[in-house]
């Protein structure tokens, strides 16, 4: 199914660079006969015209107006003899194409003024063939240039295509690399080297490859070049600029933001190594090739970024966290994350041990902050809601519950600030498109629960600190798109893990400060896609666990801050 899948973007690429291909090899050969003319006898010549030629074509646009473009020559003429025999030539090169505007094609002409002796170099099996400057090609660079780009980007990736689809040693290397950037379950973009807090730390990112940087830059400019420099240099061709100046802006702008593009890519993914040395208690920080060394005293502070909660722009993409250090007023990344926005929702839980260690071992205490992102919008979207279900929108926001929109369908409904009823749940509950639910108080009862089947698209549920039992928590087997819950604190025993056991889409569970026992680590047994588990505060035994794992190997499990940290 793999290489099925394959088919479709190899022949799309072959059809780009099919495209290309005809003027590249067009501009090919017009550089060989150019500098195969570089060898060709000359003899003297004399001007007999020199001027400008121009052509007016006319063509109608989509709306039918009639549009006359000029097109601007430079008309050259020279006699010139060949073993006795008189001959005429009209060619400057043998790549000549229009000018870009009269001005050049003037420029061209005064060099060879009426009655000014030339050398005439000429093709020695065909005489009749000649030109005034042998071996230039400029006319040939727009096709090179074309059809290089329309070659070569789109078989490099190609070539990463069908690399792609062979099984090699580098799919292993690749699994060990992701293996490698694995800490309690989360996969940063760091290779952790080491990680012994109180010992030694080392954490280490690579740079991004320059094939990427390249590719990237370029593919960057020449899209983005269509609105900088072809679009507005189009508007100027009906006027009185030829076609070559519109090609000469596309080309120009870019060429420019491929430089800008690649340079800021290339900054913004440098190497960063950070080395954090109890024995020396020292940090040494290095971000491309600049390494800065400090001592433990210049640690200023600690700070989990978490991601930013989910907006109307973002719901969908993956979100950015990070654990930083501030040393001596400067912001070093330890380590970095990306993450969707279902596993967003338990990723402090899986962080906590990591940042216990570092704070216990580093004497800074630890804060939280939300990462902004680069491009935040306001709420002024929400409040713009217009979607069929507005009332039920507006209702929520009377109980100062949050919420969340796209296209006018509403993903996510925050009550977790609120003291939650079953009311309000059987509200929320008429919302169809819901994704997204965090409700919080004791006053949700088993009753409220049921209202949720209605939701087949719910994928995080959030019910901590709720009065669900274990005869609400049979109403979940319906959510069978259900990814990440959360039972934090309420009223379940073992036996409700056994009804939702089964849900297909399980990832992420949060049993925390519940009554659970042994027996339901044998029901979540059976939970093949579950990778995080959080059993803080409860009676499972260490034996169950240590079971649970070798039957979840991928699964991160969480016990308490302390057990995690070993």
């Amino acid at each position: 199914m793999a290489s099925r899948n394959r088919i479709a973007p190899i022949l799309f690429l072959l059809l780009f660079m099919a495209v290309g291909l005809v003027p590249l090899v067009m501009g090919i050969r017009e550089v060989q006969l150019a500098r195969e003319s570089l060898s060709w006898p000359t003899v003297e010549g004399r001007i007999v015209r020199s001027g400008v030629r121009s052509e007016q074509r006319t063509s109608r646009d989509d709306n039918g107006n009639q549009r006359t473009t000029t097109y601007y020559y430079a008309d050259l003429s020279y006699d010139y003899a060949v073993d006795g025999r008189p001959l005429t030539g009209t060619r400057l090169t043998l790549s000549e194409g229009q000018s870009g505007s009269e001005a050049d094609a003037k420029t061209t002409a005064e060099r060879y003024p009426v009655d000014a002796t030339v050398d005439v170099a000429y093709d020695p099996n065909a005489p009749d063939q000649s030109v005034l400057e042998p071996g230039k090609w400029g006319g040939a660079t727009f096709l090179l240039i074309f059809g290089g780009v329309f070659v070569g980007v789109p078989g490099l990736m190609l070539w990463g295509v069908i690399r792609g689809s062979k099984a090699t040693s580098e799919d292993k290397q690749a699994k060990e690399k992701i293996e490698a950037c694995t800490l309690h379950g989360t996969v940063f973009k760091e290779r952790v080297l080491e990680w012994e807090p109180g010992s030694r730390v080392h954490l280490h990112r690579d740079h991004e490859t320059l094939i990427t940087i390249v590719v990237g830059s370029v593919v960057c400019g020449l899209i983005f070049g269509i609105f900088v420099g072809l679009i507005p240099a189009g508007i100027f061709f009906f006027s009185r600029f030829g076609i070559m100046f519109v090609v000469k802006a596309y080309l120009v702008a870019s060429a420019t933001i491929t430089v800008v593009f690649g340079t800021w890519f290339g900054i913004e993914h440098r190497r960063r190594d950070t080395v954090i040395d109890w024995g020396f208690h020292t940090v040494r920080a290095q971000v491309g090739w600049h390494a800065r060394q400090y001592a433990f005293n210049q640690i200023e502070s600690l700070t989990y970024r978490s991601p930013p909660k989910a907006s109307s722009n973002d719901v969908d993409g993956k979100r950015t966290a990070r654990i930083e250090l501030m040393l001596a007023g400067r912001r070093y990344i330890l380590l970095e994350a990306e993450v969707t926005c279902q596993q967003a929702a338990f990723l402090r839980y899986r962080l906590l041990p990591i940042l216990d260690a570092l704070s216990e071992h580093l004497g800074v205490p630890w804060s939280e902050q939300e990462l902004k992102p680069l491009f935040a919008r306001t709420d002024a979207a929400s409040k713009s809601y217009t979607g069929e279900d507005r009332e039920l929108v507006e209702a929520i926001k009377k109980v100062n519950g949050r919420v969340v929109h796209r296209d006018n369908q509403v993903e996510e409904v925050d009550l977790s600030e609120i003291k939650g009823t079953n009311g309000i749940v059987e509200i929320v509950s008429q919302i169809a498109s819901l994704q997204r639910l965090h409700i919080k108080g004791k006053g949700i009862t088993d009753e409220a629960v049921r209202y949720l089947r209605r939701l087949s698209d719910l994928r995080t549920l959030d019910l901590e600190n709720t009065s669900l039992t274990d005869d609400g928590v049979g109403s979940l087997r319906d959510l069978e798109q259900l990814e990440c819950l959360s039972l934090k604190g309420t009223r379940i025993s073992s036996a409700a893990l056994r009804r939702i056991a089964d849900l297909p889409a399980l990832e992420e569970l949060d049993l925390a400060y519940t009554a659970i026992d042994d027996q339901a680590l044998l029901y979540l047994s059976e939970c093949e896609n579950l990778d995080h588990l959080d059993l803080t505060g409860t009676k499972v035994t260490p034996l169950a666990i240590n079971r649970l794992q070798q039957q979840l190997p991928k699964c991160s499990i969480v016990v308490n801050q302390r057990d995690a940290d070993k």
